[in-house]
């Protein structure tokens, strides 16, 4: 797991990343970042960052990358400043979208920039609208796979696909509705390599809500059953890494959230307690029998003032542990820990469909 670190509360650099082997008990920092500014900071994963040790952390104008786990960091300078989004594929491929329609005095024009050698060179591809998102396939390193959400001010311009790393793009929006905003959130199945399932946020003006693709964003299905209003932010979409068994995904919009366990047919809510959903990860057992781990976070603040706890669940949200402090949730009565110490190295799925090893943002 890694958190992002600040030498000053008043301020937004971030300066260094702290990491944890043992799933958010003990955490070491790590070297200081070669770049920051005073931007908030993004935190990216390899979609094999197990194989590849490839995360980035990105500002405005350029992004550090490090294929070592964070223990050492090289520079990466983006071909313009200020991307709407950025994506990394591996270690070679970057993704860097633009666009900006207002003021007009300083319009942007929409475009991808792809790197496919680290960020030693950029080639640019028109797209005619803003890029958004990016969303990368996490079977990336096999089928090459990235989708995009564009649009422009008010204006939903729906979804793009490549299958060649962001050199060629083709509609994928069949059966969306394009009437709002746009695409606020896309996730992949774990299992996309072969089951081709995805599902995306729209904020249409007249069939929002949670659509799904069986067959790699091909056609979208409305499901109208995932319904969430939102207050001041899009919700975001996080996945069970074992979806494939559990078929379990969430809904998310800060402390609200709702889940469904049948593949998004049926919703109810989450948990009964306030807490904001972070992560899910998949922990194995010595004994070879696997589960899934929720991560969530309370409204209030730590002791320090500017610490925010970390609650675990092993039961999908229906009792919590919190990793820092003894005192759980109001009304909550802590879940017993597993007969068996999971392995360190676990997964988790970012809201907002990033594979990662972490990657909330915890300030101390």
């Amino acid at each position: 797991m890694f958190t992002t670190n600040e030498w000053s509360p008043t301020d937004r650099y971030v300066h260094y990343l702290r990491i944890s082997t043992d799933r958010g008990l003990t955490w070491q920092r790590l070297p200081d970042l070669p770049f920051t500014e005073n931007h908030r900071a993004q935190i990216n994963f390899s979609t094999n960052y197990a194989t590849d040790q490839t995360l980035a952390v990105t500002f405005n104008s350029a992004t550090n990358i490090s294929n070592t786990g964070g223990v050492t960091w090289r520079t990466v300078v983006f071909p313009r400043p200020d991307p709407n989004a950025f994506a990394l594929g591996d270690a070679q491929h970057l993704f860097a979208g633009y666009g900006r329609e207002l003021p007009p005095e300083n319009r942007v024009p929409g475009e991808v920039q792809v790197s496919h050698d680290g960020g030693q060179t950029w080639r640019s591809v028109p797209m005619g609208l803003d890029v958004d998102r990016i969303f990368v396939s996490p079977a990336f390193a096999q089928d090459h796979t990235v989708l995009m959400s564009l649009g422009a001010y008010h204006y939903n311009g729906g979804l793009v696909l490549s299958t060649d790393a962001g050199l060629t793009w083709q509609r994928a929006d069949a059966g969306l509705d394009l009437s709002g905003l746009g695409i606020y959130s896309l996730v992949f199945s774990p299992q996309f390599a072969t089951d081709r399932t995805l599902f995306c946020y729209d904020s249409s003006a007249r069939a929002w809500g949670v659509y799904k693709s069986t067959d790699a964003a091909a056609v979208w299905q409305h499901l109208p059953a995932a319904h969430l209003d939102f207050w001041s932010s899009p919700p975001d979409l996080l996945i069970s890494p074992r979806y494939a068994q559990d078929q379990t995904l969430w809904l998310l919009e800060y402390y609200r959230a709702i889940v469904s366990r049948d593949g998004g047919q049926t919703w109810q809510p989450a948990t009964a307690y306030p807490l904001w959903l972070q992560a899910v990860a998949e922990y194995c057992l010595p004994s070879g029998e696997c589960g899934v781990e929720l991560y969530g976070i309370p409204p209030e603040r730590g002791a320090g003032g500017d610490t925010y706890y970390l609650y675990r669940s092993y039961d999908y949200g229906q009792t919590w542990q919190c990793l820092e402090d003894p005192t759980p949730p109001p009304g909550s009565v802590p879940a017993p820990p597993p007969a068996e110490v999971p392995e360190p190295a676990t997964w988790l799925l970012l809201a907002g469909g990033a594979a990662a090893l972490a990657g909330w943002r915890r300030r101390r």
